[in-house]
């Protein structure tokens, strides 16, 4: 099975190696639910604000929902910028 991304980003790190950590919601207070590889390839079902990070990309407030309760931060990603804004409920 193979799907067109609708909005891909690669994951990136510092050393190369470390996982990026998969949150429930877009911030650090959220549990943690997985790791994301460096150099894994993502889709990006949008994008929306939380806390700062930064990482490999510089220093920003947007997070990716890469799934259903699965975000990542985008300074951890190239990528992902074309994707639509995250609705609220």
């Amino acid at each position: 099975w193979t799907a067109e991304y609708r909005a891909s980003a690669e994951i990136t790190t510092a050393t190369g190696t470390d996982p990026v950590v998969v949150r429930e919601g877009p911030g650090t207070g959220f549990d943690t639910v997985g790791l994301a590889a460096h150099k894994a390839n993502v889709d990006v079902a949008c994008r929306t604000t939380g806390d700062r990070a930064t990482g490999p990309a510089g220093v920003s407030d947007v997070w990716y929902r890469i799934g259903e309760g699965h975000y990542v931060p985008a300074a951890f990603a190239e990528g992902g910028t074309d994707a639509p804004v995250c609705r609220t409920r």
